[in-house]
């Protein structure tokens, strides 16, 4: 489906939840209105309080400077088939948005098994989050709510990482390009029977 990401290609990834350095994993665009100068505001007054590192992987468009600190790491690009890989070494996946109307690397993180930070303002995380099972809804834009979210997550023992990130993956295959094809064939049948009156 156009929304829906091909959950195959990430069901097999198998996160390490016992790291001794977690990685919060943000891939997309980094941009403003993606969230990511929120982000770090929250992110950085916990850093040198946690062994958890913030990883951004996308193309920044100069909007939302990247500070130089050790535990903020930033890859300009990856490509489509080595998106697997990078959630497998990832501990969790967080997409702060401000306007996020889908968000297909929700979709992928939580096919991939991680536990997820998510603001409301994206539109699969009605789909893709349980708050408080496999992860927190915060409010967009509200940086003492998104740190108080990081707070909860980088207190959590593997276990209960592990156990987050398995009900990621259940809720990750509710929607797949087969379930889309499938509302896409019944939305047409319906038509059909509608219109052949």
């Amino acid at each position: 489906g156009y929304y829906s990401a091909d959950t195959d290609r990430f069901l097999a990834a198998q996160p390490d939840f016992s790291q001794s350095a977690p990685t919060l994993l943000y891939l997309g665009r980094i941009m403003a209105h993606k969230g990511i100068g929120d982000l770090l505001e929250a992110f950085l007054p916990l850093a040198d309080r946690t062994s958890w590192r913030l990883q951004l992987v996308g193309k920044a468009d100069g909007s939302v400077p990247i500070p130089d600190h050790p535990k903020v790491i930033h890859q300009d690009f990856v490509q489509p088939e080595d998106l697997s890989a990078l959630l497998a070494q990832a501990t969790a996946f967080v997409l702060p948005s401000r306007e996020e109307p889908w968000g297909v690397a929700l979709h992928e993180a939580a096919a991939a098994g991680l536990p997820l930070l998510v603001s409301d303002a994206c539109g699969a995380g009605d789909a893709f989050l349980t708050h408080g099972q496999n992860g927190w809804l915060f409010q967009a834009g509200q940086i003492p709510d998104l740190q108080a979210a990081l707070e909860r997550l980088f207190q959590m023992q593997p276990e209960r990482l592990a156990a987050m990130g398995t009900h990621s993956r259940q809720l990750a295959q509710t929607i797949t390009p087969a379930t889309w094809a499938q509302t896409l064939m019944d939305m047409i049948d319906a038509y059909r029977k509608e219109y052949a009156r």
